[in-house]
């Protein structure tokens, strides 16, 4: 069983924070536990127009909080916005994807691992209407999302690890 859970981006870190203590208190086994918190950054500004806080800094400690519950998910990608406003199969999908990269490289410039970002973001796609079901291409996003989905993780694996193997040179005035 899955629990998704979803509240406003103001208090997703203290959902977490109650989450973890209330399934220590009930004595649960924490890496069995798989489930949701829905913190979406850019749907808010794509939906709403506003920015609400720091998106690194929340999703660090929103991370952070989380630690203990190693299958769930808490940057969520929510492709279903551009779904519900139009957005034919392979734009939802290519959105979502950059959606995607843009936490990977805002968070790992930051500091994180490139694994354990990868690991928290959950793609939430939009359904088709049956009048309108493509076999294919309906096929087509849920085929093509892991794989097109790869290679961001491996370049942003590959460059966390460069910027680890980098020493810091000091430059010399003139």
């Amino acid at each position: 069983m899955e629990l998704n859970f979803s509240t406003c981006q103001g208090h997703v870190v203290e959902l977490a924070q109650l989450l973890v203590g209330y399934f220590q208190k009930k004595d649960y086994d924490l890496t069995k536990l798989q489930g949701s918190i829905n913190y979406d950054y850019f749907n808010k500004m794509l939906a709403k127009g506003k920015e609400k806080g720091d998106m690194v800094a929340t999703a660090k400690a929103l991370i952070e909080a989380t630690a203990m519950l190693p299958k769930y998910r808490v940057l969520n990608v929510n492709a279903l916005t551009l779904n519900n406003a139009g957005a034919y199969i392979y734009q939802e999908l290519g959105y979502a994807l950059a959606w995607g990269n843009e936490y990977m490289n805002q968070l790992t410039d930051a500091g994180l691992p490139a694994a354990l970002v990868a690991k928290k973001i959950k793609f939430n796609f939009g359904s088709v209407p049956i009048t309108s079901l493509k076999l294919p291409s309906s096929a087509q996003r849920v085929c093509c999302g892991p794989i097109s989905w790869l290679p961001i993780i491996r370049n942003a694996c590959a460059t966390a690890k460069t910027r680890a193997n980098t020493t810091n040179a000091a430059v010399l005035p003139r």
